[in-house]
């Protein structure tokens, strides 16, 4: 079980792992033979590492076939082709292992007319994973032993896949054709690659009589085909027989490419193979099994970004309207507060007192209640007109104005006279000029003019000129109000 993130030992496993980032890759031979046990005590060996696994034969099945339809570039781009991949493998491995063949992880990957995938089966990918998180280290990648050669033979041999002619059989193209073959031996275990000029077009596993050069080339003779050249790579043979062959010399039909007598891949070639090569000049299989099938294609994670990018901008649009709604109803309720004020001066409002311009002064005598109510009854006719007053003539060309080159900063406007009084700031003068005259062509709009400009002052960030625009707007007359329905009941006529 690992420690929890915010304990102590959980904390430790965050430093080890966050200081893996600073340390260069490394990369581990794991063997067909107790892998997790082998990969647990190597994570107890070298916590905070960063790790590239290198699996064995053993533990991986791999095929490459002809490719049954070739994808359009937008199945490629949405991953779908790499999962139907997947489960056209595991069904056909189903077949010969059992039901399970579908719950191994998959790498696949495709070129040149070809589908390949590769499964790991003799090893718990989530158990090499849990071991890896307990102690620090970092799991870059998980590859088979020989995929990860093939990049690093381009390196040692540039031509070695280049060059060779095969005879073939009636019936095969020369595209097709295997021109050399890169054989990766473990022992017993024999993994076969024929290669063109493509790519990798086969994967085999044979197992050896003996570990010794001579069940090695009997087996290369009965696989390779008449001039195909074969460069071997490797460890696991017998060093005490007469017959192996040394790094650098050649063998009848092969060429080795490593020594072939230790117990063990050669440090060399593991440090050669920390790293994935560079961008080669063929496509080999990237079969690396923690990034499998299941992922998320290009199109994809284009797809989930998109979809996080309209979520955000429906966000921002809804608060901008939750903003506006909430303005709305702070005026409503403040012309409600002055209704209900000019009610109450009706109500309570003492009468002024009338003084004679003429003569000695007298005693004052009250005004007539009559000319205090008209003033209060002119009053809230003046608030509910502005209350019931058609606002969409005015503010709807103003909002309409506004753009990311025009930003209105006050409206100054007289429902009883129409006046109208803009105050906003531009990008520069041409912008305002343009709101001008955007607003002089609408409707019921007249005497539309600049009033004023003047440049932003310093503590204005978002700098540019302000400006002030006046203007008429004449209110359209109301539309004839529909005539109330007839009487249901006729009154009967007089005799």
């Amino acid at each position: 079980m690992s420690p929890s993130p915010f304990s102590a030992p959980g904390l430790r496993v965050w430093g080890l792992w966050a200081r893996s980032w600073l340390r260069p890759t490394v990369a581990l031979y794991l063997p067909a033979q107790q892998p997790e046990q082998v990969f647990d005590a190597w994570c107890r060996a070298h916590p905070g590492v960063a790790v590239r696994l290198l699996l064995a034969g053993g533990l991986t099945h791999q095929v490459i076939v002809p490719a049954a339809v070739v994808p359009s570039a937008w199945a490629r781009l949405g991953g779908r082709s790499a999962a139907a991949q997947g489960v056209r493998a595991a069904q056909d491995w189903a077949q010969h292992y059992g039901s399970e063949a579908h719950a191994w992880p998959l790498a696949t990957w495709s070129g040149s007319g070809l589908d390949g995938c590769c499964a790991l089966h003799g090893a718990q990918l989530a158990a090499l994973q849990h071991s890896a998180k307990s102690y620090g280290v970092r799991l870059c990648a998980a590859v088979p032993l020989w995929a990860a050669l093939l990049p690093w033979a381009d390196a040692k041999q540039p031509q070695w896949c280049a060059g060779a002619t095969v005879k073939l059989t009636p019936g095969k193209s020369a595209s097709a054709a295997p021109l050399a073959t890169l054989a990766v031996v473990e022992g017993t275990l024999l993994t076969w690659v024929p290669c063109n000029s493509s790519g990798a077009r086969e994967v085999l596993q044979r197992r050896l009589a003996a570990p010794t050069s001579e069940a090695l080339e009997q087996k290369i003779q009965t696989l390779r085909l008449p001039q195909q050249r074969v460069f071997v790579v490797g460890f696991g043979l017998d060093a005490n027989a007469a017959s192996v062959t040394q790094p650098g010399q050649t063998a009848p039909g092969w060429q080795t490419l490593s020594a072939l007598d230790t117990s063990a891949l050669p440090e060399p070639l593991i440090n050669a193979l920390a790293s994935p090569a560079g961008r080669a000049a063929r496509r080999w299989p990237q079969a690396d099994l923690l990034n499998g099938s299941g992922s998320l294609g290009l199109l994809g994670r284009c797809l989930v970004l998109v979809a996080l990018l309209c979520l955000a901008s429906s966000a921002a649009l809804w608060q901008h309207r939750q903003a506006d709604f909430a303005h709305a109803l702070r005026q409503r309720d403040a012309a409600a507060a002055s209704l209900q004020s000019a009610r109450q001066s009706q109500r309570s409002t003492p009468l002024p007192a009338a003084s004679n311009v003429s003569g000695p002064a007298r005693a004052a005598r009250p005004v007539p209640a009559g000319d205090a109510q008209a003033d209060v009854r002119t009053q809230a006719r003046k608030v509910m007109a502005g209350l019931r007053y058609t606002w969409a003539g005015v503010l709807l060309p103003i909002e309409a104005t506004a753009s990311d080159q025009v930003r209105w900063l006050a409206l100054d406007y007289s429902t009883d006279g129409g006046r109208v009084r803009l105050l906003g700031q531009a990008n520069n003068t041409d912008a305002a000029l343009d709101a001008v005259q955007t607003l002089a062509t609408e409707s019921n709009w007249s005497q539309v003019a600049l009033a004023k400009v003047q440049a932003a002052t310093a503590r204005d960030t978002a700098g540019g000129v302000r400006f002030e625009i006046t203007a008429l707007y004449n209110s359209p007359p109301p539309g004839p109000h529909p005539s109330p329905p007839p009487s249901q009941a006729a009154t009967p006529a007089a005799k």
